[in-house]
């Protein structure tokens, strides 16, 4: 899966993180929605929530896997408050 789509970086996971989503909200459009999905098995969702460009509007947690970690789904919406 990681020749396909990558993988994040140990040392650097953050900067990408950041990165992806100052991209991904610099160029959705006012009233857009942005989709994210996540697999907690490396990074806990929760250490990403300082970079989230906003509150999630909507957050699904997926039934455990088989190793144990959930599949997390979240929606955010930008707003001009956003």
């Amino acid at each position: 899966m990681k020749a396909k789509y990558g993988r994040l970086i140990q040392e650097n996971w953050e900067n990408d993180i950041r990165g992806g989503f100052s991209e991904a909200w610099r160029v959705l459009k006012l009233n857009g929605t942005l989709i994210f999905k996540w697999n907690d098995s490396d990074i806990p969702l929760a250490k990403l929530k300082p970079f989230f460009p906003s509150q999630p509007i909507i957050g699904q947690k997926r039934p455990k896997s088989k190793n144990g970690k959930y599949t997390h789904w979240l929606v955010f919406l930008k707003t001009a408050d956003t």
